[in-house]
Order: structure tokens, then C-alpha cells, then sequence
């Protein structure tokens, strides 16, 4: 069952790099030329209502903001909890 499995490395770079609007769990993805892969946007949410299938339903706790420093996200947590 268990066998080997091995991969071109040439040909997984390639593949990386052709990699483009690829529709993701994350987003829509596209790599560099560097094999580095992903949207660059990153939300968290907490999901707890199984009546919700549709992501874009949910609010997040830690929403992408590249303008936001970091130090600002515990306080939209405390604010999520309190809106509970």
C-alpha cells in the first residue's frame, strides 16, 4: 500500500509558477516566480452557527486590514465578544 512518491522538482516549480487565479479556499491565488503562493489578505472568523454555509455571512473577528498594526486585534476580539 504505503509506496514512494516522487515528485520532479523542475516540474513542481513549474507548476508553482504557472499557478494563476487559482479559486482557493483562502481566495483566489497566483504564485511568484519565487514558488510563494497566496492572496496576501487573511481574515479569521469564528464560526459557530451551522445554519451559515457561506463564508461571506460570517463576520471576522480578525479582519485583513493592511493598514491596521497588529496590536489593534485583541481589541476587535473584546469587541466581537461583547456584540455576542
Amino acid at each position: 500500500m504505503g509506496g514512494t512518491l516522487y515528485v520532479d522538482r523542475a516540474l513542481l516549480r513549474r507548476a508553482l509558477t504557472d499557478t494563476e487565479d487559482f479559486g482557493g479556499l483562502l481566495g483566489t491565488l497566483s504564485c511568484d516566480d519565487f514558488g510563494d503562493c497566496g492572496t496576501g489578505e487573511v481574515s479569521i472568523f469564528h464560526h459557530t452557527d451551522p445554519s451559515i454555509t457561506d463564508p461571506t455571512g460570517l463576520k471576522p473577528v480578525y479582519p485583513y486590514n493592511g493598514d491596521r498594526p497588529a496590536d489593534q486585534a485583541p481589541a476587535l476580539l473584546q469587541r466581537e465578544k461583547e456584540e455576542m
